[in-house]
């Protein structure tokens, strides 16, 4: 296996950049598949495996060499077409992971309750990572950390 396939559209390119970044970082290979031409030819310029083309469409995934890959991540605001991402990848990978990210409370349960991978909801997320720092910021001080303390009394 090796390593993750990155399929988004234009609106999720920074959720998008920060994945391959990381991926990068860590020297996880990745292919990017995107609809935009000429968004492929600069990925390629800059050295970044990329397959131009609709993911939903059997032919960009096995481009995008998904039946060696152990990850897929889906961000792009079609649902039916991530759908068909995701079945397309588990059948020319049965051992696939995959990842999704969504637009609405609905479509994530949907997903979900489908089993189609694992989902990330974004308002979702950003709830989830504000409430965590006000709680943590309010917490008693024997519930938080050491170096949380310091922060907030100015001691960092």
């Amino acid at each position: 296996m090796f390593g993750v396939g990155l399929h988004f559209s234009l609106d999720e390119l920074l959720a998008v950049k920060r994945i391959a970044e990381a991926l990068s970082a860590r020297g996880i290979p990745y292919v990017v598949a995107e609809q935009n031409r000429e968004q492929v030819e600069d990925l390629r310029k800059r050295g970044i495996a990329a397959v131009s083309g609709n993911a939903a469409e059997p032919a960009v995934l096995i481009q995008a060499h998904i039946a060696n890959a152990a990850m897929l991540v889906i961000a792009t605001p079609d649902s039916i077409g991530a759908r068909q991402m995701a079945e397309t990848a588990r059948k020319l990978n049965p051992g696939i992971e995959v990842v999704l990210r969504t637009h609405s409370e609905d479509e994530s349960l949907l997903l979900r309750k489908d089993g189609i991978g694992t989902v990330f909801f974004g308002e979702e997320e950003l709830a989830k990572g504000m409430m965590n720092h006000v709680v943590q910021r309010f917490a008693p001080p024997s519930a938080t950390p050491a170096h949380a303390h310091a922060r907030r009394s100015g001691n960092a």
